[in-house]
């Protein structure tokens, strides 16, 4: 027992190494004044992929309206199940 909580105490300690090492990263841009938001499945809200585009139009519209909006970078990100055999 005492050996398996010596494991694991070695693993997180290097964990938060890495993680802290993480931190001091250059990516490569300033990420200060970043807004980073999500929507809900479209398509399982039932939208069409046209209604979508509305919609994410009407939104493109509207956040662009704001104060110091430099520019709108839209990403699509598809998450599909995680198939267990």
């Amino acid at each position: 027992m005492f050996a398996a909580c010596t494991v694991v105490l070695i693993g997180v300690g290097l964990c938060l190494k890495s993680l802290m090492n993480l931190r001091r990263v250059n990516l490569g841009f300033s990420p200060r004044d970043v807004a980073i938001c999500s929507f809900l499945d479209l398509q399982g809200a039932h939208y069409s992929e046209q209604q979508g585009r509305v919609l994410y139009g009407r939104i493109r519209d509207a956040v662009e309206q704001f104060p110091g909006v430099v520019r709108w970078l839209h990403a699509l990100c598809i998450s599909r199940p995680i198939r267990v055999i």
